[in-house]
């Protein structure tokens, strides 16, 4: 335990202090830019041992966040860039290049451009045609690399941190491998999505029973079903995008693409290149809801995930799933009704708080009379300045099961990520609950569209999937 102005804090708190004093430097000084910049890109994930072992040399003093961020800041500024390569989080970036010194770099597992090989040859980027098959502790194969050449490459590449930027499959992207290890996790996550989704487990897959609610001054009625507890996480999407490249599909590996772009381009607040370069990939955030991808993306993960299940389904000779896809407007509002039938919010109650005064859901702390629409970013902003978006417990998205559930195990149907869905008078594109960055009234179950047409990239929309019960 430390000390800052002889108040106690914890190992934790004091690491906070030194990331929010780094966050609250003068962005407008070209110096600190450059500063901000290389310990974000570089050094994000080596500080929190850096910093620990300061404080244990030099102990609780007064004003030691602002002492070890000047240390740090010299060790950054002064370190071997060679010693900074993260070989395992970093986002790949960067443009095929002409020149093959160049490229060698870029991809140890083969530079290519167009296909091609530096000699020429078409270049085979299907790894799972240089694996053997093994079982793992379940009994289900999970390919190794059986190429040594390959065993022995250091992967820089790796779908989970795959570009920012979607291009053709014939652009000369350097698509990413995975190596041994790598691909042994990605079939050990896989089997555990399948085998959640076959069985239904009710932690992963809330049971909706058939039933009729009130629901814009109509009565509506809805078939059962089931619909995943959580919305789509970054480490299940990526999933998705690491069996695309096993399997060899270059073009859907692109078109399924988060563009983290996203949060640098649509996110109103000063500095959010760490959100750009480290959400989707870095496991912090494995359980947090994925964004910026789009509804084409969403459709092609729903699709995967029920054929790569139906094909374990069928070998075992036991009866296929419906097809996973993104809810109607009335299932969805049905789902969040909760089981009543005069509820306000999405998340099953008509308030916004518990009877302690805290927040249930993620959003940005606002109503709507406090809020002004923004017609160039398409977003409602508060009037004033943006001080109570910490409020409910989250700066951006929180974890998928974050605050209680709804009565059918649901979480955060109101505020986090605003989800997918069908409209069902019209069958076009829309999203329902609110987000992390919504004023109170999109939280409402009857609410309009937030983001009406919108289908591409964006930090404030995901998705949950739901199935259909099989008739007998």
């Amino acid at each position: 335990m430390s000390t800052v102005h002889n108040i106690p804090v914890s190992e934790k708190e004091l690491d906070n202090l030194l990331a929010q004093a780094f966050l609250n430097l003068d962005f407008n000084d070209s110096k600190n830019n450059e500063l901000m910049e290389t310990i974000s890109t570089h050094h994000l994930v080596q500080a929190p041992t850096i910093i620990t072992a300061l404080k244990k040399f030099f102990g609780g003093k007064f004003l030691i966040s602002m002492l070890l961020l000047s240390i740090v800041a010299v060790f950054v500024l002064t370190r071997n860039p060679e010693e900074t390569t993260n070989t395992e989080n970093k986002l790949i970036t960067t443009p095929v290049s002409d020149s093959p010194e160049l490229n060698q770099h870029a991809n140890p597992a083969g530079p290519y451009k167009t296909g091609q090989n530096q000699s020429g040859a078409v270049q085979e980027n299907t790894p799972a045609n240089e694996m053997q098959k093994n079982p793992d502790e379940s009994g289900n194969l999970i390919p190794s690399v059986s190429d040594e050449n390959q065993k022995n490459q250091i992967h820089h590449s790796h779908p989970v941190n795959a570009g920012l930027v979607k291009q053709p499959a014939d652009s000369g992207y350097i698509f990413p491998t995975l190596t041994e290890e790598e691909t042994r996790d990605h079939y050990k996550q896989k089997n555990k999505m399948i085998a959640a989704l076959s069985k239904l487990n009710k932690d992963k897959y809330a049971y909706i029973p058939s039933g009729t609610c009130d629901y814009k001054k109509q009565v509506i009625s809805v078939k059962a079903f089931y619909a995943q507890t959580t919305e789509v996480t970054n480490l299940e999407y990526r999933t998705f995008l690491s069996d695309l490249i096993l399997q060899g599909r270059k073009q859907e590996f692109l078109d399924a693409l988060p563009d983290q772009t996203q949060w640098i381009k649509r996110v109103p607040t000063s500095y959010n290149e760490p959100m750009a370069e480290h959400y989707f990939s870095h496991p912090s955030y494995n359980d947090y809801p994925v964004v910026n991808i789009s509804r084409k993306g969403a459709e092609m993960y729903c699709k995967w995930l029920t054929e790569e299940t139906n094909k374990v389904l069928k070998k075992n000779n036991k009866p296929l799933i419906m097809n996973l896809r993104l809810p109607d407007e009335f299932e969805w509002a049905y789902a969040a009704f909760n089981g009543e039938n005069d509820l306000q919010y999405a998340h099953g109650n008509t308030y916004l708080r518990n009877s302690k005064g805290s927040y249930e859901m993620n959003y940005l702390g606002y109503s709507i009379d406090e809020c002004t629409y923004d017609s160039i970013r398409h977003l409602y902003l508060p009037a004033v300045d943006i001080n109570k978006i910490q409020l409910d417990g989250g700066f951006y998205t929180v974890k998928t099961t974050s605050y209680l559930p709804n009565n059918y195990g649901l979480y955060c149907m109101a505020g986090n990520v605003s989800e997918m869905i069908i409209a069902h008078n019209t069958q076009k594109p829309a999203t329902k609950g609110g987000s992390w960055f919504s004023c109170d009234h999109f939280l409402e179950i009857e609410a309009e569209d937030e983001y009406p047409g919108e289908t591409g990239a964006s930090p404030f929309i995901g998705f949950r999937p739901v199935l259909t019960m099989k008739t007998e």
